[in-house]
């Protein structure tokens, strides 16, 4: 939830709520597709959503605070179709639930890591891929940090590597080179069977 509803005290079910969040939402991808994050103002956001100016602050404090929401509600959607670190499968399910998500929402990811914002959408996929790391892989001679920096930057890498490429590796292709790469050996250091 943004500051600014919070101060406002809006109420986040209400329908006319969402539905001018959604506007904003898609308005601001279609224009980071189209002219790049730093290009827009909010005036071009609220038009292409055909929104009020007034009414964008409301819901948002600026861009910034638009495009946190939209990345805080990628990385909730992610956390939804991925099995939690205490699944004993999660390791081997994990790498095509997120390259599945990753697909279906690939022009959205691109834009972002090829725009100025990329830092904003790296940062919350980091923190998140770190979590991850550091609840599944563990060592007894190799410091659980490092673990977790290896799993969230190999994981991170490959996955927009894959996305950048023209899709010549189908996904089940990448899955497996992700197990190869990532899982097997981090698995093995963890003495995960």
């Amino acid at each position: 939830m943004s500051t600014s509803s919070i101060i406002l005290g809006m109420n986040e079910n209400d329908l006319r709520v969402q539905r001018t969040r959604a506007l904003l939402r898609q308005a601001l991808i279609d224009l980071v597709k189209s002219d790049g994050y730093e290009n827009i103002s909010i005036r071009d956001i609220t038009k292409k959503a055909q929104v009020g100016y007034k009414t964008f602050y409301r819901h948002y404090e600026g861009k910034d605070d638009l495009l946190q929401s939209l990345v805080d509600e990628m990385v909730d959607e992610i956390k939804q179709v991925l099995a939690p670190p205490s699944d004993i499968e999660a390791p081997d399910k994990n790498p095509l639930a997120s390259l599945t998500y990753m697909e279906t929402n690939a022009d959205l990811i691109l834009t972002l890591l090829n725009s100025t914002a990329a830092d904003q959408v790296l940062d919350k996929a980091v923190e998140f891929a770190l979590e991850e790391g550091r609840l599944t892989f563990k060592s007894d001679f190799i410091p659980d940090e490092l673990m977790a920096h290896h799993f969230a930057s190999s994981m991170i890498s490959l996955l927009r590597w894959w996305l950048e490429g023209d899709k010549q590796v189908s996904k089940l292709e990448m899955a497996l080179y992700i197990d190869q790469l990532v899982i097997r050996p981090m698995k093995a250091l963890s003495g995960i069977t």
